[in-house]
């Protein structure tokens, strides 16, 4: 069951990141190039497609994270469990970012921009909890 549990983390984790990485890189730079009217449609179409997606990827990496969390032996350095406490803040911080990056909403062209700058903060937050877990790694069997 671990090993089912930790593909189920690396492929949402490799989703939600990559996913917030092709729309900050590649949808919401075209859709400022676009026509505004035909922009706002497009974006509450594909929005209203990535709300849920992002919430049934949060809710697996909340699962599977505290299913992870809980077999943590009690045995690890406190400098593990300092790196563990900031990843678990760095990934509630981007899920609350990419959420309200991506909430469906009838926006005007001219907040795109706006969006765009959440999205690039969640972004952030994700890539340092990606890293984050990769240390943890080398803590956990270095």
């Amino acid at each position: 069951m671990p090993l089912i549990m930790r593909w189920l983390h690396i492929g949402a984790a490799i989703t939600s990141v990559g996913g917030l990485f092709l729309l900050v890189s590649v949808i919401l730079p075209s859709l400022r190039a676009a026509d505004p009217e035909q922009a706002t449609l497009l974006l509450r179409g594909a929005l209203r497609r990535l709300w849920p997606a992002l919430w049934i990827l949060g809710a697996a990496l909340l699962l599977s994270g505290f299913y992870a969390a809980a077999l943590v032996r009690p045995s690890m350095t406190p400098t593990y469990h300092l790196v563990l406490g900031i990843k678990l803040l760095l990934s509630l911080a981007f899920l609350g970012t990419a959420l309200v990056a991506i909430r469906p909403a009838s926006d005007a062209p001219e907040r795109l921009a706006r969006r765009l700058d959440w999205a690039r903060l969640a972004l952030i937050f994700g890539v340092a909890a990606v890293l984050l877990s990769s240390y943890l790694w080398h803590l956990r069997v270095g």
